[in-house]
């Protein structure tokens, strides 16, 4: 009740309920839609005698094997029996439950079609009142022209302003020479500072003399001495015996 008769967007009857489209102003019932109800609930009713039948079928089915196993050949012959029929009731509802859903589907389809085609004129009247507002392409080019025109009287506007640069102000000779001077003193102060880079690292420099004098001179220890004395005195005593033998004489030697 508040959907119909505060929002007014539904509306109903003792068989049909129907919401208002978009595109309407108000939601009435037409013979139209008592149709489309009218199709819809035989494409409903059929559906259900389909699985009703599709039931039977399967139903009907079981029971042939069952009597087929009980050896009961009376009743496994009716029940495919009712078998046959069902399959037959259910081709032929099948066959009508297909006319139905081609009928409203090719409703559905011509519905689709006039919001389309509703649409589309919507569109076309909007775009014919924007470009009636816009103005044709003459109105459009004198525009165009008339704000090029404001362009370039603005820019020179902006130029008398702002006045051509003055040259004669600056004496480019002087500017040569001060920049001359930067680049001078530039690579002046980087020379000193390379220098002295390089003399900190001279300084830091190990210093091969001074490595030499800080190694410890080995001193002579007694018993070397002891040796050495121990070998002076053995190489005279064989000097002196190697002497007296050249002067012995045969008749010394033989005796």
């Amino acid at each position: 009740m508040f959907l119909c008769w505060n929002k007014n967007v539904l509306v109903y009857d003792n068989e049909i309920v129907k919401l208002k489209a978009p595109n309407e102003a108000t939601a009435t019932i037409t013979d139209e839609d008592k149709s489309i109800a009218s199709l819809k609930s035989l494409i409903v009713e059929y559906s259900l005698r389909i699985e009703r039948l599709e039931g039977q079928i399967t139903s009907a089915n079981n029971d042939a094997h069952r009597a087929i196993h009980s050896k009961m050949r009376v009743s496994a012959r009716a029940a495919l029996r009712s078998k046959k029929m069902a399959e037959a009731d259910l081709a032929r509802i099948l066959e009508v439950r297909s006319q139905l859903e081609s009928a409203y589907d090719a409703i559905q389809q011509a519905s689709d079609q006039l919001v389309i085609t509703s649409a589309l004129k919507g569109s076309a009247n909007v775009l014919r009142k924007l470009n009636e507002e816009t103005g044709n392409v003459e109105t459009i080019e004198e525009i165009l022209d008339e704000l090029k025109s404001e362009v370039d009287k603005t820019r020179e506007i902006s130029e008398v302003i702002s006045g051509p640069a003055d040259n004669d102000l600056v004496d480019e000779s002087a500017i040569d020479d001060e920049l001359e001077e930067l680049v001078q003193s530039s690579a002046k102060e980087e020379s000193e500072k390379t220098a002295q880079q390089t003399a900190l690292k001279l300084d830091n420099a190990p210093n091969p003399r001074r490595s030499m004098d800080s190694v410890p001179v080995l001193t002579e220890s007694p018993a070397i001495s002891k040796l050495e004395e121990g070998t002076d005195s053995l190489d005279s005593s064989l000097q002196d015996n190697m002497q007296a033998l050249g002067r012995m004489t045969l008749d010394d030697v033989a005796n």
